[in-house]
């Protein structure tokens, strides 16, 4: 039976009343083309974010900023208000992770940092950064 099944199948491809079952190449790399870049064992997602990796090491060199780090995760968290039990409920729903964090000298402000272009400013990033911003309460810079 298994021959007359494959038999069958070559003639219906061969005549075009099938057409061969194919499978898509599988993804590789960023989606929107970056290319990850390593800076002093540091891994940057794109040449953009290891170029402003290497400007705010040079800021923070020369005293401008402090506490650089790379990164940072940041919990978003919610409360269950419709369980409405006490103690209110706290789930965490997800994560925001930002490319940069640090300590601006001159304000005295901690900025939260993105190295973003237009096509990776999706709907769930800008979801994920205004809950991360309600919740935690920084404004993000997009760079």
């Amino acid at each position: 039976m298994t021959d007359d099944r494959d038999a069958w199948t070559t003639y219906a491809e061969k005549n075009g009343l099938i057409q061969a079952a194919t499978v898509p190449p599988a993804r590789q790399g960023n989606k929107y083309g970056a290319k990850p870049i390593h800076v002093d064992g540091v891994r940057c997602a794109s040449a953009k974010e290891a170029a402003r990796f290497l400007e705010l090491r040079l800021l923070e060199k020369h005293g401008a900023i402090a506490d650089l780090e790379t990164q940072p995760v940041f919990p978003l968290h919610i409360f269950e208000l419709w369980r409405s039990g006490l103690p209110i409920r706290i789930t965490t729903v997800g994560r925001y992770t930002a490319d940069f964090r640090y300590l601006n000298l001159e304000t005295g402000e901690i900025v939260v940092e993105d190295t973003k272009s237009d096509p990776t400013k999706t709907e769930a990033y800008r979801l994920r950064v205004q809950v991360a911003q309600a919740v935690h309460g920084f404004t993000v810079a997009e760079i």
